[in-house]
């Protein structure tokens, strides 16, 4: 019987380390989108304080998702679909 909860235990460690991952990669994906921002448009559009505005806006809502929902692959569902709003 004691094979049972070390199985149970070594599912949860699983499941944390996949949720550790999930997180770490939405969290360098907010890095990336920030760093990125941080360089400057590439679409020619004026590099002004309402473009920058918007994309921290961006990189708060992205952090927010991550901090709020279940796990990184929900964050990422969430994030597609206020897009498309």
């Amino acid at each position: 019987m004691s094979a049972q909860p070390s199985l149970d235990r070594d599912t949860q460690i699983e499941d944390l380390a996949k949720r550790v991952r999930e997180l770490e990669e939405a969290i360098d994906g907010i890095y990336i989108y920030a760093n990125d921002t941080l360089s400057g448009r590439v679409d020619g559009g004026p590099d002004d304080r309402e473009w920058q505005r918007a994309a921290v806006v961006e990189i708060r809502n992205r952090a927010r998702v991550v901090a709020t929902v279940e796990s990184a692959v929900d964050a990422r569902a969430a994030l597609a679909a206020r897009k498309e709003k």
